[in-house]
């Protein structure tokens, strides 16, 4: 089985290291809790001070690397070998700014992971699930479980419940699973695996 994973809102805490940057630029309080993509606006930047945030990112080649782990992070590292040795896994971000975005991506998960991982840079994950049979596809964002849905109609997109992704519906033909965290995938994967073996 053919299986990706998101990075960031599914292992990584973007938002809390986009919220570091942002308050360099101006400090705002409270912390709002990101519950839309443009969760900046409503904090009350603006949107000169969101490119800044975002220029700052781009010059920045250490931002991937200090973003802390969300916990459906250290569960995966727990499972992670096992994982490969009966499934290709690779890890799908639409990282695009910053200095050398994908060796920080690596680095970072060979941290966390303590292993060396597959990661692709796309910024359409539905091409790229369909170009790689991705069986299963790992993901917060709701738009990118709607290309994959498109593009790629036989990968089961499992999105992780996130308040920015709520207001998304999903039509009852397409293969997307919204999901509280990443133990309950790999859980639906194990009973796969099982109904697989017992029809053999």
């Amino acid at each position: 089985m053919n299986i990706a994973f998101d990075v960031d809102g599914v292992l990584a805490n973007f938002n809390e290291g986009w919220w570091k940057i942002l308050q360099h630029i101006r400090r705002v309080r409270p912390r709002p809790i990101p519950s839309t993509w443009n969760w900046p606006l409503l904090a009350g930047y603006t949107p000169e001070e969101i490119e800044q945030s975002w220029r700052m990112i781009e010059t920045s080649c250490m931002f991937w690397l200090e973003l802390k782990p969300l916990p459906d992070c250290t569960y995966l590292s727990h499972i992670y070998k096992k994982l490969t040795r009966r499934h290709a896994v690779y890890f799908v971000t639409t990282r695009q700014q910053g200095q050398l975005v994908k060796q920080q991506t690596e680095r970072w998960l060979h941290d966390q992971l303590h292993a060396f991982p597959t990661v692709l840079v796309a910024k359409e994950k539905g091409h790229l699930a369909a170009s790689l049979g991705i069986d299963v596809f790992v993901d917060d964002a709701a738009d990118n479980a709607l290309d994959i849905n498109t593009c790629s109609p036989s990968t089961h997109v499992f999105l992780i419940d996130k308040p920015y992704n709520r207001a998304t519906c999903f039509s009852k033909q397409s293969l997307t699973t919204r999901v509280s965290n990443l133990r309950v995938v790999i859980q639906e994967l194990v009973i796969r695996e099982c109904l697989k073996g017992t029809r053999a």
